[in-house]
């Protein structure tokens, strides 16, 4: 009889780099292999439509709360006890009976990639904490997947939260794609639960997709626009002004050096617009130089392949590219991207907020086509990734 399992991703989020995520840990498990029913869950379905009836009104009463009443609220109160309980109450109303009608009748569920475990952004935290809950009651087994962690701060009622939820006895193994120390001292420190470090699943891309990376030379850079608020959003010091500088001093250096460029984008609406602006501001046309946002994993991947370098801002921009052998100089706005660059080896082409250096970051491009990887570090870290995949599916 077929295990049934339940996915739970980012599927609907327009950055193609999180489905991209759920369609490789899917290749990874093998359905046919292991004798597998894989039910897919979206963490964060989004629009009325994933909403009927009731729980449309509960849809639309979150939102409100969210994105207007919420943001007014913590700039009197600053507490973050009472974000968390605001914010619990929101995200309850409107995901938890979602949750409870898809995971009722699964065997085991699988967190996979995406940065679940944080707490400062995106709210994750709140999604993790319903579905554990969930789990625990029904007795369903949990493993998370090679997920991103975002920070630990004891004096931050969220991540106190996070702390607790994975302490849950339904969880039995937690695997992580960057900091294993945080989640081995701060989050499962009281725990026994499985912990190991592993590669990103997107790593898997080629066998996934079936594709290679393209033999024939385009002699084209693709630049990766990302949002001009990224830095800030994260905690860093460069405006939205001083990225877009960045970006146009980048390409008009690329065009003094004779090289051929091109902008793409993840799929993110606020990264197309801050790939215009940048290009308006250049004089340049925006249907030349920008191309269409992908709408599918497989469309970010084939993309990717048509260039013989990327400027990467969005981490699985930079990821695919890896995958596929494509030769990288990457952006480092939050910790994830720089650990990302640690592991893999390559921590010279990517540059941190005090690194910035758009003549060496040329420099770079120019000439990345001699930068190789290390073939046996990619394969070890995938490796692990499918072998803990296979480790948990034995055990349910």
């Amino acid at each position: 009889m077929k295990k049934k399992v339940g996915l739970i991703g980012l599927y609907s989020i327009k950055n193609m780099g999180d489905p991209l995520i759920c369609e490789t840990t899917r290749h990874i498990l093998d359905e046919e292999k292991n004798n597998l029913d894989i039910v897919e869950v979206d963490a964060v379905p989004r629009g009325r439509k994933a909403y009927q009836g009731l729980d449309s009104i509960k849809y639309i009463i979150s939102v409100l709360l969210i994105r207007y009443v919420y943001p007014q609220l913590f700039k009197v109160f600053s507490s973050s006890t009472l974000r968390y309980y605001a914010e619990t109450f929101a995200w309850r109303l409107r995901v938890y009976k979602y949750y409870e009608r898809t995971l009722d009748g699964l065997d085991a569920v699988i967190f996979t990639g995406g940065g679940f475990l944080k707490f400062k952004n995106q709210g994750l935290n709140y999604y993790v904490e319903q579905i554990v809950e969930i789990c625990q009651r029904k007795g369903i087994p949990v493993m998370f997947c090679g997920v991103g962690i975002e920070g630990f701060d004891l004096n931050d009622k969220r991540c106190i939260q996070l702390k607790k939820t994975l302490a849950s006895s339904c969880i039995k193994s937690v695997t992580t794609r960057d900091f294993i120390e945080i989640l081995e001292n701060d989050y499962l420190r009281d725990s026994s639960v499985h912990r190991a470090q592993v590669g990103d699943p997107a790593f898997w891309t080629p066998e996934c997709y079936n594709i290679s990376k393209s033999i024939e030379s385009n002699n084209v850079i693709g630049v990766n626009v990302i949002r001009g608020n990224i830095y800030k959003d994260y905690g860093n010091n460069l405006s939205y002004n001083e990225l877009k500088e960045l970006y146009k001093d980048l390409l008009k250096k690329l065009d003094e050096k004779g090289a051929n460029w091109i902008l793409f984008s993840n799929g993110m609406e606020a990264d197309q617009v801050f790939g215009k602006e940048i290009l308006v501001e250049l004089g340049m046309s925006h249907e030349d130089k920008l191309l269409g946002v992908p709408n599918s994993p497989r469309e970010l991947v084939e993309l990717v392949n048509r260039f013989d370098i990327i400027f990467g801002a969005r981490m699985h921009a930079c990821i695919s590219a890896y995958s596929l052998g494509i030769p990288v100089v990457g952006l480092i706005w939050n910790e994830k991207t720089s650990r990302f660059a640690e592991l893999t080896k390559q921590r010279d082409m990517y540059f941190s907020e005090e690194e910035l250096d758009v003549d060496l970051m040329v420099s770079k491009l120019i000439s990345a086509e001699k930068h190789s990887y290390d073939a046996e570090t990619r394969d070890g870290l995938k490796k692990s990734t499918q072998k803990e995949l296979a480790h948990f599916i034995d055990l349910i």
